[in-house]
C-alpha cells in the first residue's frame, strides 16, 4: 500500500509569510494545537520572530514575519542587488537596515 511507504517528515514544511507579529503568534497556536514544536516561535540569529512547528497531522510550517520579501522585490534591479548584498553581510537579518537600503532607491 502507498500510503505505508510515504510518511510525513519535516524534510518538507509550508513556509507562511505573515503581516503582523499578532497574525503570526494567532497561527503559531493554532498549529501548535495538538502539535509540538520543532523550534519555539522566538528570535534566531536568521531572524527576529520565527517558529517552526508540526501541526497535529505531523505536517510542519516554518513561520516568519513577511516584510522582509518585499525588499528584495526584482522591479528595480538596482534596488533589488544593493539589498541583496546587505543582506548577504548579515549574521541575523536586520530590516530596518534592509528597509533603509530599500527606501535609498524610492
Amino acid at each position: 500500500m502507498v500510503g505505508d511507504d510515504f510518511k510525513i517528515t519535516p524534510a518538507i514544511s509550508f513556509f507562511v509569510d505573515c503581516e503582523t507579529k499578532e497574525e503570526l503568534d494567532t497561527l503559531w497556536h493554532a498549529l501548535l494545537d495538538g502539535g509540538f514544536a520543532l523550534m519555539p516561535l522566538q528570535e534566531y540569529p536568521f531572524s527576529d520572530y520565527f517558529g517552526w512547528v508540526q501541526d497535529r497531522y505531523g505536517v510542519s510550517w516554518q513561520i516568519q514575519p513577511n516584510n522582509w520579501l518585499k525588499l528584495v522585490d526584482t522591479s528595480n534591479l538596482a534596488r533589488a542587488e544593493a539589498v541583496t548584498n546587505e543582506l548577504y553581510k548579515m549574521k541575523k537579518i536586520d530590516i530596518a537596515q534592509l528597509e533603509a537600503v530599500y527606501n535609498h532607491f524610492a
